[in-house]
C-alpha cells in the first residue's frame, strides 16, 4: 500500500493534477476572504457644500477641513470659483469641519455622516470684529418701510431654464423668473406696467440703456453666476430707475483647483445653429473665466408675419474675467466684454414681394476693472470704474425704391463711462 501511494505522489501527470488542485483552493480562499471584506466595508460617500458671507455671496478660495472626531487624518479642500466644495469618499461616523478665510471668523461644526442621508452644507462666514447689529431709532419717529421684492436666481436653475429668446437669453432669464415682469418683443420686458425703468447692475458697474436687442447686446448666460432681481422701491445704491434692478454677479475662476468648463453645440427650428464655450482656471491667488458664445438664426427677431421672412441673424459674445487676490485684504478684478450682432429686418408679404433687404448691424464693448480692500472687521471699500460702447448702424436696401413705406438709414452711438466708491 505504502509502494502504491509512493509511486501515485511520484507520477508526474497525478504532480501536475495536485498542483492545481491546491492552487484551485487557494483561489478561491483568496476571492471568498476579498468578498467577506467587501461584505464588511463601510460605503464611502460624498460631503458637499458651498461657502458665503453674511450677504449671499459666495467666498471661493475658502479652506475647508474635514476630520475625523477621534483618531484619523485630516483632509483639506479649497472652494471653488462658485464657492462649492467637495470630499469624496467619506466613510460614514462622525467628523469636524472647519473653514476659514483671510479676514473672516472661522467656521467650527461637529457634524455626522449618514450613509443613509446625503450631506450638503452651506456654511455662512462672518467679518471678523463683528458679532452683531444694533439699530438705534429714536423714540416718537415713525419710519416708513420700503417694500422690496427681490428674486434669486443660481447658476443651477440658470443651466436648466429654458431660453424664450434665440437672441436675448438675459432677458429671458428676468421673464421667467421674476414675478410682475411681462415679456415683450425682442427682448424687451416690461416691470410693474413699465417700459423704460430698469437698470442693470453687473459686478456692481450700473448699466441703465436699453437692452433689447435692437437696442443693444446682452451680456450672455454663460457668464453669469447668479442674478438678484428687485423689484418695488430699490435701494438708493441703483441709481433713480423705480421699477426693476438686476443686479447680475459672473462667473470667476478664483479658487479653481483645476481648469473646469464645459462645450455645447446645438441645433433648433428655423435652421438655428448654436455653440457655446466656458472654461474657468485659477488658484487661491489668481483666476481667470472666460465665455465665448454664437449663434444665428433663420427667426433672428420676432415677425410681423405668421411666417419668418428676410429675418435672418447671428451673434458672437465673448465675455472674461480676471481676478487677482493682491493680499488678504484686497482683491482687483477686471471685466471685458465684447459682442457683434448682424441681422435683418423682418418683412411683411408686400416687402418681401418688392424685395426690401433692411439690416441691422450692433458692435458693443465694455470694459469695468474694480478693486476691493476690506479695511476692517466692520468696513469694506469698493472701487469701481467702466467704459462701456455701443455702436448700431442700419442700412436701407440696394436700390431705394425697394423700401416700402420708406427708405431708412441710421448710424447711432452710446457711450458710458464712470467710476464709483462706497464702502459697507
Amino acid at each position: 500500500m505504502s509502494a502504491q501511494s509512493l509511486r501515485f505522489v511520484n507520477d508526474g501527470a497525478s504532480r501536475v493534477r495536485f498542483v492545481v488542485f491546491c492552487v484551485a483552493i487557494l483561489g478561491s480562499s483568496i476571492v471568498s476572504a476579498r468578498g467577506v471584506a467587501a461584505q464588511g466595508r463601510a460605503p464611502s460617500l460624498s460631503v458637499t457644500g458651498i461657502v458665503r458671507d453674511v450677504t449671499g455671496l459666495v467666498l471661493p478660495g475658502t479652506t475647508v477641513e474635514l476630520r475625523p472626531d477621534g483618531a484619523g487624518f485630516a483632509r483639506s479642500t479649497i472652494s471653488a470659483a462658485d464657492g462649492t466644495f467637495v470630499f469624496p469618499g467619506v466613510r460614514p461616523g462622525p467628523y469636524r469641519l472647519r473653514a476659514s478665510f483671510p479676514d473672516f471668523e472661522s467656521f467650527d461644526q461637529t457634524l455626522t455622516v449618514d450613509a443613509n442621508t446625503p450631506l450638503s452644507l452651506t456654511i455662512v462666514l462672518r467679518l471678523s470684529g463683528v458679532r452683531e447689529q444694533v439699530s438705534v431709532v429714536a423714540a416718537g419717529i415713525d419710519l416708513p418701510a420700503i417694500a422690496t421684492m427681490q428674486t434669486d436666481v443660481n447658476r443651477r436653475l440658470i443651466d436648466t431654464l429654458p431660453s424664450e429668446s434665440v437672441s436675448a437669453g438675459l432677458s429671458s432669464l428676468v421673464t421667467l423668473t421674476t414675478p410682475g415682469v411681462a415679456a415683450d418683443s425682442n427682448g424687451g420686458f416690461h416691470p410693474l406696467g413699465e417700459h423704460a425703468e430698469t437698470s442693470f447692475s453687473v459686478d456692481n458697474q450700473p448699466i441703465t440703456d436699453q437692452q433689447s436687442r435692437t437696442f443693444s447686446n446682452q451680456l450672455s448666460q454663460n457668464a453669469i453666476q447668479s442674478l438678484d432681481v428687485m423689484t418695488g422701491v430699490p435701494p438708493a445704491e441703483f441709481g433713480d430707475k423705480t421699477s426693476l434692478i438686476v443686479k447680475a454677479t459672473t462667473r470667476s475662476g478664483l479658487g479653481a483647483r483645476r481648469p473646469t468648463g464645459s462645450v455645447s453645440l446645438g441645433f433648433g427650428s428655423f435652421s438655428t445653429p448654436t455653440a457655446s464655450l466656458a472654461l474657468g482656471a485659477g488658484s487661491p491667488r489668481v483666476g481667470n473665466f472666460v465665455a465665448i458664445d454664437g449663434l444665428a438664426s433663420g427667426r433672428f427677431l420676432d415677425t410681423p408675419e405668421i411666417a419668418p421672412l428676410h429675418a435672418h441673424g447671428n451673434v458672437f459674445n465673448l465675455f472674461d474675467r480676471f481676478d487677482a487676490r493682491l493680499s488678504g485684504t484686497t482683491n482687483v478684478q477686471l471685466n471685458i466684454f465684447a459682442a457683434r450682432s448682424v441681422f435683418q429686418a423682418p418683412n411683411t408679404i408686400d416687402q418681401q414681394g418688392a424685395g426690401q433687404d433692411q439690416e441691422q448691424r450692433q458692435h458693443s464693448f465694455n470694459v469695468a476693472p474694480s478693486l476691493t480692500r476690506t479695511l476692517s472687521g466692520h468696513a469694506v471699500l469698493e472701487l469701481n470704474g467702466w467704459m462701456r460702447r455701443d455702436v448700431v448702424q442700419y442700412d436701407p436696401s440696394a436700390r431705394l425704391f425697394d423700401d416700402q413705406p420708406a427708405s431708412l438709414s441710421q448710424r447711432r452711438t452710446l457711450t458710458n463711462a464712470g467710476g464709483k466708491a462706497g464702502s459697507v
